[in-house]
């Protein structure tokens, strides 16, 4: 009995007017129902169908060719013509047998035999056969039926969706249909079929798409219930494909990423998701659409590196909260092999710790500066000490002693970068001399300090013992070593001799290092009794015994009061060098370039720079000292404190915990900070 019980039970779900009318699908990503105004061949075609909008619009075609060019013609394209049969999908036409006993296979192009043939559609899980019934689509002008169906595709008993539009054939009341089985209804979410492992096997935005609204309807049968087993399970989860979850705010509520698992706090979207998406709120997009795709980098579990990402998003109502349900895979990356985009894969277990440790490094970054107002920072540089941080000019007048340049200026304008508007820097020059400029970051003027400075404790606090600076995480490390002309004997500090005069900075790491490996002074950084200084004022004083009244002192952090403007320093054994003092870095340079003096003591980085710009140098084997790192100064109060904190985890991001030095920024021309800070952002 054709009752309203039995129409329901066809699961007609929307009436269509008599009229055929051909409806354009947006919002779709792709397929025929997008571009089709018309049913030309070269906008409607079975081969390029993604979507049920697709579906129906190659029926309504199906439809207006029968009416527009005969039966005869019609048959045989059905048949034939690969518009209108491609893979699964294709065209048929059925009427009704006569008495009602059945139905009648006029079209069947997957196989012509069972044409002209009556058949009973059989029972399904949904209840006695119903079949599609050409009176119910006549009556109702159109419309889907669903039920069970082996997917020759696949051989599997599957859900099918199928859409019908009425027709004549030659005087008998018909029915032209297209169907399609399609992974996301909720009966077709079967778990060997639609998982992460298939999906990373071959991954398309179709079976993404399948893979998200199939954990979607588990979520919204289960609620905030079904997080942990979206998480954790092995069916949502594999490799690089994992499922997460994001609450109206566009807070994070869970991931199955397993660095998480590792103990790296990693946020699929940031701490600020409007500024992954160039400000956009995709978080609403996917609200207000239901779905959406998304494009972006994120860190990639395998490779332990940022790549591009393809996601999908869905709104879903988990007891009545709503949530943004995702899941996406990583562009380069075949059969379970990434090629990363800036770091290289991990080789083992320490490099995958080390790269959970970058990512929390970026993390702590992001959440340092989430919800803070923009802060101006004023960062003090040092102008003389190329390439680590220098100026163009050591003139304070000229705008261009501002202007600051070097690893160190460049690792600041990628902090500015990867800050994205919460940390923005004054850069100011700070000219010679170098001894102490790491003080001035306890100055009102200053907040950061920076000029390759060795981050020594005893530098940290003042004449009184007080500590008024602190140093940062370091950024840089370098060895001593003297730079000498290529004709020198000079291959190291032991082959300093009496008869060699070497070049100095006050105040300086590389002062120190000289002064204690040849001998000059003690441990406790003592001159040896008898030792000559010179001043400025051509004073000359002479050292007393080390431990009386009469010492003096010189070390990295500092001097005795009365030898701060020291020019030379004659020791008192005749088999020692003799120290002559320089004020600025370029002409302590040209002194040894012309014979003047026989070395300069110093960094090894700096010293390489000079002997590269300067023809005739070289620079000695390194000193058998400790390598020495070099880090930012910063105020020894909680608002100094909260900074340093803060530009710890961004350097720390940036130079990937010190992976990425001095090395990789001379090898980019400078760029390696700000292009990672852009990727990273």
């Amino acid at each position: 009995p054709r009752d309203s019980t039995w129409r329901s039970c066809l699961g007609i779900v929307r009436a269509l007017a008599a009229t055929t009318v051909l409806l354009v699908a947006s919002g779709t990503t792709g397929g025929i129902a997008e571009a089709a105004s018309t049913c030309d061949e070269a906008s409607v075609h079975a081969s390029q169908i993604s979507s049920r909008e697709d579906v129906r619009t190659l029926a309504q075609c199906a439809q207006e060719y029968v009416r527009d060019n005969g039966i005869d013609e019609a048959y045989r394209a059905f048949h034939e013509d690969a518009r209108w049969r491609s893979g699964q999908f294709y065209v048929y036409v059925n009427a009704l047998a006569g008495g009602g006993s059945g139905l009648r296979n006029i079209v069947f192009p997957p196989d012509p035999s069972r044409e002209g043939n009556v058949w009973v559609p059989a029972p399904d899980r949904f209840g006695p056969g119903f079949g599609d019934d050409p009176d119910l689509v006549a009556e109702y002008g159109g419309g889907w039926l669903y039920y069970d169906n082996r997917n020759p595709a696949t051989g599997r008993i599957e859900p099918k969706a199928t859409y019908a539009l009425p027709i004549d054939w030659d005087g008998t009341d018909a029915f032209v249909a297209v169907g399609f089985s399609e992974s996301d209804i909720p009966g077709a979410c079967l778990p060997d079929v639609v998982n992460a492992t298939v999906l990373a096997r071959a991954p398309t935005e179709d079976s993404l798409r399948a893979f998200v609204r199939c954990a979607a309807r588990e979520m919204e049968t289960k609620g905030l219930f079904a997080m942990g087993n979206l998480a954790g399970s092995a069916r949502w989860r594999d490799g690089s494909i994992y499922l997460f979850g994001i609450d109206s705010s566009g807070k994070q509520l869970f991931t199955g990423n397993p660095l998480v698992a590792k103990g790296a706090p990693v946020l699929e979207w940031g701490f600020d998701p409007k500024a992954l998406f160039g400000d956009r709120d995709v978080a609403g997009v996917a609200r207000t659409f239901g779905e959406t795709p998304l494009y972006y980098r994120a860190l990639n579990p395998l490779s332990g590196a940022l790549q591009r990402k393809i996601s999908v998003v869905k709104s879903v109502s988990a007891q009545g909260k709503p949530v943004l349900l995702g899941a996406g895979y990583y562009l380069d990356c075949e059969n379970g092999t990434c090629t990363p985009m800036i770091a290289p894969s991990p080789a083992s277990a320490e490099d995958r710790t080390r790269q959970i440790a970058v990512a929390q490094a970026c993390v702590s970054a992001r959440e340092a500066v989430a919800g803070q107002p923009p802060q101006q920072v004023t960062y003090g540089f040092y102008t003389d000490y190329r390439p680590v941080t220098y100026a163009t000019t050591q003139d304070p007048a000229d705008p261009a002693f501002s202007q600051a340049q070097g690893y160190e200026p460049d690792l600041i304008s990628g902090v500015e970068a990867l800050a994205n508007g919460k940390l923005t820097f004054d850069r100011v020059g700070i000219g010679n001399p170098f001894s102490g400029i790491w003080y001035k970051a306890a100055e009102d003027r200053f907040d950061i300090v920076g000029g390759g400075i060795t981050a020594l404790d005893q530098r940290t606090f003042d004449a009184s013992g007080t500590r008024v600076i602190r140093f940062g995480a370091s950024h840089l490390s370098f060895n001593q070593s003297l730079l000498v002309r290529e004709t020198s004997s000079i291959n190291g500090y032991s082959d300093l001799t009496g008869a060699h005069t070497v070049g100095a900075f006050r105040g300086t790491t590389g002062e120190e290092t000289l002064l204690r490996l040849t001998g000059i002074e003690n441990a406790d950084g003592e001159l040896q009794a008898g030792t000559s200084i010179e001043l400025a004022d051509g004073t000359v004083i002479v050292a007393g015994e080390p431990g009386t009244d009469g010492a003096v002192q010189i070390t990295a952090s500092g001097a005795s009061d009365r030898v701060s403007t020291r020019l030379r320093l004659r020791p008192a054994s005749d088999d020692l060098p003799e120290v002559r003092y320089f004020d600025s870095d370029g002409a302590q340079i040209e002194a040894v370039a012309d014979g003047e003096i026989d070395a300069v003591a110093g960094d090894d980085i700096g010293h390489r720079s000079a002997a590269a710009a300067t023809p005739g140098l070289r620079v000695t084997i390194p000193a058998d000292t400790a390598a020495e790192q070099s880090g930012f100064s910063y105020a020894a109060t909680a608002e100094g404190d909260r900074l340093r904190n803060t530009m710890n985890a961004f350097i720390g991001c940036l130079t990937a915990n010190r992976s990425i030095g001095f090395q990789q920024w001379s090898e980019s021309d400078g760029n390696v900070f700000l292009q990672r800070a852009l990727a990273l952002r």
